[in-house]
């Protein structure tokens, strides 16, 4: 029976509880033979997170078989199997799992329906208007591409803290802001040429000044002991922009009537 699963994925769980804590994939082997790749979590390596929670439900009275949960088999392809290990990975959260990477192919993965509105959108709105409507306005626009920090399911304050930090920006603007009686500042939280939310910077702090939900529980306690060593960036605060300042949340950004590409900068002032 087990020489006939295929291409598979797996997941590792608590058997008292059957909360999902890793998910996996295995090829379908050339011999007709199983892909014993699940047991192989079992046999030490460096993901400690996942290694703590297996020793801790060993020590529970629960064998390592008890562990495997096959998800999905007979599966047509390897390219499958990775879709699916992805999608259950988006759907759990990877913050919930102890896996180190996201599942494949992140690009086309889990998106809220209102991110997803305008990461299809056929609105357009091209720097030539940016850049036009922040001079009638007299701000500044700033795009922030938060692609590294979103994430499936982010909430609002997720989103607002993957939005405001950390950036090496000019000194110049962050004093213009800073001083209240510059320009306003706008932030537009981008996720490849879709805008999916427009904040007011209110005010501009050195790295590691604020609290944030992106803090880490080792960062925290480095806050606390008073060895935090933020980097050389800055960190705002500020509030969702009003109608005049978010027209642009929910469309797509294009250069010169084309498509928008960010290049190795996450951050563009149009002003």
């Amino acid at each position: 029976m087990l020489d006939s699963l295929g291409h598979y994925v797996y997941a590792l769980l608590d058997p008292e509880t059957n909360e999902i804590f890793y998910v996996g994939k295995a090829r379908a082997t050339k011999n007709g033979m199983l892909n014993l790749r699940p047991t192989a979590h079992f046999k030490g390596g460096k993901n400690s997170d996942k290694l703590a929670r297996i020793n801790e439900i060993r020590e529970r009275g629960f064998s390592d078989e008890d562990m495997i949960l096959i998800l999905r088999h007979n599966l047509r392809s390897d390219e499958e199997a990775l879709t699916v290990e992805a999608a259950v990975i988006d759907a759990l959260g990877k913050q919930n799992l102890t896996n180190i990477n996201s599942g494949h192919d992140v690009k086309h993965g889990a998106m809220k329906w209102t991110h997803m509105k305008s990461r299809f959108s056929r609105s357009f709105v091209d720097f030539t208007e940016l850049e036009d409507s922040a001079r009638e306005q007299d701000c500044i626009y700033t795009l922030f591409h938060i692609k590294k920090t979103y994430k499936p399911n982010i909430t609002a304050t997720e989103l607002y803290d993957a939005t405001r930090m950390w950036w090496g920006i000019s000194e110049e603007i962050v004093k213009e802001v800073n001083s209240g009686l510059g320009r306003t500042q706008i932030a537009l939280a981008c996720v490849e040429d879709a805008i999916i939310e427009a904040y007011e910077v209110k005010h501009w702090f050195s790295a590691g000044e604020t609290f944030t939900s992106r803090h880490s529980d080792k960062e925290r306690l480095s806050i606390r002991d008073g060895n935090f060593k933020p980097a050389k960036k800055f960190e705002f605060v500020g509030n969702v922009a009003s109608k005049q300042y978010s027209k642009y949340v929910g469309f797509r950004l294009t250069q010169s009537n084309i498509p928008f590409v960010w290049d190795q900068t996450p951050w563009k002032h149009f002003m």
